[in-house]
C-alpha cells in the first residue's frame, strides 16, 4: 500500500562557535520546540565568519520539511503570529498564501 504524503517546508537559519553539524543540530532542536511533524532537512548554505585568521562562528540555513496536518499547521500558523511582533510583520515572507492569514490586532 502506498501512502502519499504532503509537507509544508519552512526556512532557519543555525549557528555554531563548534561545527557545521552543531549549528545543523542547534537549529533542529531549536525548530523542534514549536514545530511538529518535521521529517526532513535540506542543507541550503553554509557560512561563516573568521576572527583573527580561525574560525568564529558557523552558520548553516536549513529547509525543514514538515508533515502537512490541517489542524496542526493552523495551530503552527496561530502562535507564529501571535508571538511576532508588529513592527516586523512581513506576510510577504511567510512560506504559505497570504489569504490565510489574519494580521494581529
Amino acid at each position: 500500500m502506498t501512502t502519499n504524503q504532503t509537507y509544508v517546508k519552512t526556512e532557519v537559519v543555525g549557528s555554531s562557535s563548534k561545527s557545521v553539524s552543531d549549528a545543523i543540530e542547534s537549529a533542529i532542536a531549536t525548530a523542534s520546540r514549536t514545530l511538529r511533524n518535521l521529517e526532513w532537512f535540506e542543507v541550503v548554505d553554509v557560512r561563516g565568519s573568521i576572527r583573527d585568521d580561525e574560525v568564529a562562528n558557523y552558520q548553516v540555513t536549513l529547509k525543514l520539511g514538515l508533515r502537512y496536518q490541517p489542524k496542526d499547521l493552523q495551530r503552527v500558523l496561530n502562535e507564529r503570529v501571535a508571538i511576532r511582533p508588529a513592527e516586523s510583520w512581513r506576510p510577504d515572507l511567510l512560506p504559505w498564501p497570504r489569504a490565510s492569514i489574519a494580521r494581529p490586532s
